[in-house]
């Protein structure tokens, strides 16, 4: 993921596309977030749970799965639905696709600037990696726009109004039964408010304490934000000079920025709204899951497809390649 202040921002500029969207800016916020917040379910204390193997187990099949099992699910159900119920599914379904179309564009750079493992996935430290240089680059963006701390504080930017979480609750948990208990959403959501603001450290108080107690490497210094110094920091997390960096995949050299990317993303966002658009008036549509972001998936891997390629800025000295 990029993180939640990204994919809010990314959401405002796509939310007045739709009139449901317009209409319900809370969920079409709360599907912006994705399936990420399922990350978070009891793990303030570090916790592990049932219900917190449940919901990550989730959050995994909606990165990993190709858009058309996630998505077509949800359409349907909305399609189905009528009054408020329509309308509000639509719109969190609008928002989940905002998600979707970001994570997508952009994760193929992360993955590639962090590193994962010989299986492609985020094991041991590559895992804190990948949060570590997300966390840069929600806070090189937000120092570009000339953001105060104040700005993104996730008490304030994941300020929704309880019904909408209980509405996208509802919703999830009736299109995929077999995968969520009721409120896991909630729950979820409310876990990822509480450690996201116990992390939020603009008087740097937090991030001291932690490197004291040797836990510099720790996913939650890694989550830690305000991240960077100064706009000094020596990290182009936004890739802004078009370096190198090879494909997760191909391996084929490529220099796009972040914003080369997002500009990508945009366009998956206005065909993803076009198909919700054709579905909810049941026109028959141009495109279909299939053909948002060409049907990678939020890891911005196609169905097959395995990461084998790196150039890690933590760890240089690591294999850049996986056979």
């Amino acid at each position: 993921m990029p993180e939640a202040p990204d994919h809010l921002r990314f959401a405002l500029r796509h939310i007045k596309v739709a009139d449901y969207a317009s209409a319900h800016p809370g969920l079409v916020a709360l599907g912006a977030q994705g399936p990420d917040p399922m990350y978070f379910r009891d793990q303030l204390f570090g916790g592990k749970t049932r219900a917190s193997e449940r919901t990550q187990a989730f959050a995994d099949f909606a990165h990993e799965c190709p858009p058309h099992d996630l998505f077509a699910p949800l359409a349907a159900k909305a399609a189905a639905s009528g009054g408020y119920e329509r309308v509000a599914a639509f719109a969190f379904l609008f928002g989940l696709t905002l998600h979707y179309a970001l994570d997508a564009n952009v994760h193929p750079y992360v993955y590639s600037r962090s590193g994962f493992d010989k299986s492609g996935k985020l094991s041991g430290h590559y895992g804190i990696d990948h949060v570590r240089f997300e966390t840069g680059m929600t806070e090189a963006s937000a120092i570009a726009q000339g953001l105060k701390p104040s700005e993104s504080s996730p008490r304030q930017l994941l300020k929704v109004a309880p019904v909408d979480v209980l509405e996208a609750d509802n919703l999830l948990t009736q299109v995929f039964p077999e995968r969520l208990h009721l409120r896991d959403y909630t729950k979820s959501w409310i876990n990822m408010v509480e450690i996201l603001t116990l992390l939020w450290d603009p008087s740097r108080i937090k991030r001291t304490l932690l490197d004291l107690t040797r836990q510099k490497d720790s996913r939650a210094r890694a989550l830690i934000r305000p991240g960077l110094p100064a706009t000094s920091e020596p990290i182009d997390y936004l890739n802004c000079s078009r370096s190198s960096w090879p494909d997760p995949v191909s391996g084929q050299i490529r220099s796009e920025s972040v914003a080369d990317l997002t500009a990508g993303a945009d366009v998956s966002a206005i065909n993803a709204a076009r198909l919700i658009r054709c579905i909810d008036s049941g026109a028959a549509p141009e495109l279909g899951w299939e053909n948002l972001a060409d049907n990678r998936n939020h890891e911005g891997l196609k169905p097959g497809e395995l990461a084998r390629f790196h150039l890690s800025i933590y760890h240089p000295e690591k294999p850049s390649r996986h056979q």
